[in-house]
């Protein structure tokens, strides 16, 4: 085997990825952490398309429980086991959801034919907008049991998490899939998933701020 088709190299890398798109998506965190789009989701999605379930499962949760141990210890200071326990469960959530996505994904593609580029968007948001409740229902639990976050806002902080992953992933996989399978129409094909995208994602946005500014008004009150 070649260096990047041993599969171990593979799952490191995909952790590496995972932990830089993760960090990098932390800049568009407002003051509480709260992210409107969280890329790491999408970059999960399309890693276990492109290298499989295998690789990008256990890839995933590596780069995600690196990534939360860096982020609790930012916000708490401290990583004690409690707070390592909690980030191997929200990577756990993480890499559930990688596969799940993966899986629903490829089992769509086989029953239809997509030959379209709007065809394979609507599979993606269908199955982004569904399976992206998996790493924030595990999520949202595990904040909530550590008191890491109140359990009376479970549904706020459900809600916050799912609009994240699914931006995310909405934003990143149709244009991977894109430029993967449309090779000879790819000018023509990223316009056609682009657009949607895009205006899916700048509403997606503008949900997060919305219920954001309506759970900041509740709080005052």
């Amino acid at each position: 085997m070649t260096r990047i088709q041993h599969p171990i190299v593979r799952v490191l890398l995909v952790a590496a990825g995972y932990a830089i798109v993760a960090q990098g998506s932390t800049a568009l965190s407002d003051q509480t952490g709260a992210m409107p789009i969280f890329l790491g989701a999408g970059l999960a999605f399309s890693a276990a398309l492109f290298w499989g379930i295998r690789v990008a499962v256990p890839g995933v949760w590596l780069g995600a429980f690196l990534f939360e141990c860096l982020l609790i210890h930012t916000l708490r200071g401290v990583l004690g086991p409690a707070e390592v326990a909690l980030a191997a469960a929200l990577g756990l959530g993480a890499a559930l959801q990688a596969g799940a996505l993966a899986w629903l994904f490829e089992r769509g593609v086989a029953t239809r034919k997509l030959d379209r580029g709007p065809d394979v968007f609507a599979l993606l948001v269908s199955v982004g907008l569904g399976g992206t409740l998996i790493s924030a229902t595990v999520a949202v639990a595990a904040l909530s049991a550590s008191g890491f976050v109140p359990w009376n806002d479970w549904l706020a902080n459900l809600f916050r998490w799912w609009i994240a992953d699914s931006a995310g992933v909405i934003i990143l996989v149709p244009l991977y899939w894109t430029f993967r399978n449309f090779p000879n129409r790819k000018r023509k094909a990223a316009l056609r998933i682009g657009i949607p995208t895009l205006v899916l994602a700048s509403l997606i946005v503008l949900l997060f701020n919305m219920v954001r500014d309506w759970e900041d008004e509740r709080v005052r009150s």
